[in-house]
C-alpha cells in the first residue's frame, strides 16, 4: 500500500525511517544541548524553531521527509510552524485528545499534514502518539479543559468517547505522519530519560490564513508559491 493510500484509510502513517545512524546522533546532540542551554521544553524557542535554528531548519527539508509530504499533499508546500514535544522524566505531562486544525488559522486544512520526528527511541513508557484510526474525515467539536500537566497551549479537548486507540511506538530517527483531523493524544513519559520530539507542519501554498492581525509566515519546503498567501520565512 502507498504512503497516501495508507494516509486516506486511517489518518496517519508510519513510522517510518529517515535517518541513518550519524545523523540521528547529529541531531540528538543538538537537541540536547538545546534543552540544556535554553530550557526549551518550556520556552518560546519551542515554537517556530526551524526560523531560529539551522539544524531544525535542515531537518524540516530532508529530502525522505519532503518526498512522503509530496505524495501526500503535492509538491508545492510550506512549513509554517514546528513544535517541540519534549516530555522530562518525572514531570507527568501528557496530551490531551486533539484534532490539529481545530487551532490552525487555515482554509483547506486537509492540504496539510503534520510529520513527527523522534530524537530518541519512543517505547510505550516514553507516552508515545495514540490515535483513533478513520476520525480523520471530521472535525469535531472541542473544550478547552486545561491543567497543569496538558503540553496543549489551551488544553483542547475533544468532545468525543475515546473507547479504542492505536499506539504507536517510534524508533528514533524515524518520523510518523498524521492527518489535521485525526483525533490523537499521549499519556506520561514514565522512564528515566527525556523523550524528544519535534512536529513539523507542512500546508499546500493555497491554504489560506482564515484570520489576519498580522500577516502569517512560513518557510517555502518544496516547489513554487504562487499565491503568496503568507510572507516567506
Amino acid at each position: 500500500m502507498s504512503f497516501k493510500n495508507k494516509f486516506i484509510e486511517q489518518g496517519y502513517l508510519g513510522p517510518v525511517p529517515v535517518l541513518n545512524a550519524t545523523e540521528i546522533d547529529y541531531y540528538y546532540q543538538h537537541v540536547v544541548a538545546a534543552e540544556q542551554e535554553l530550557d526549551l521544553a518550556h520556552s518560546d524557542y519551542r515554537y517556530k524553531s526551524n526560523v531560529l535554528f539551522p539544524w531544525v531548519d535542515q531537518l524540516s527539508k530532508h529530502p525522505t521527509i519532503v518526498n512522503v509530504v509530496r505524495e501526500l499533499i503535492g509538491d508545492n508546500f510550506t512549513c509554517p510552524d514546528t513544535i517541540f514535544w519534549i516530555k522530562r522524566p518525572g514531570e507527568n505531562r501528557d496530551v490531551s485528545w486533539h484534532q490539529d486544525a481545530t487551532y490552525w488559522n487555515f482554509t483547506n486544512p486537509e492540504k496539510c499534514c503534520v510529520v513527527w520526528y523522534a530524537f530518541n527511541d519512543v517505547t510505550t513508557s516514553h507516552g508515545p502518539l495514540q490515535y483513533i484510526p478513520g476520525t480523520h474525515t471530521q472535525q469535531i467539536k472541542h473544550n478547552d479543559i486545561k491543567n497543569n500537566t496538558n503540553l496543549l497551549m489551551r488544553g483542547q479537548t475533544v468532545d468525543y468517547f475515546v473507547d479504542q486507540s492505536v499506539e504507536v511506538t517510534v524508533p528514533a530517527g524515524n518520523i510518523v505522519v498524521h492527518h489535521p483531523y485525526i483525533i490523537h493524544g499521549s499519556s506520561f513519559n514514565t522512564t528515566n530519560e527525556s523523550r524528544l520530539a519535534v512536529s513539523f507542519i507542512y500546508a499546500s501554498t493555497d491554504c489560506k490564513p482564515r484570520i489576519e492581525h498580522s500577516r502569517e509566515s512560513a518557510v517555502l519546503i518544496s516547489g513554487n508559491d504562487q499565491y503568496n498567501f503568507m510572507q516567506h520565512d
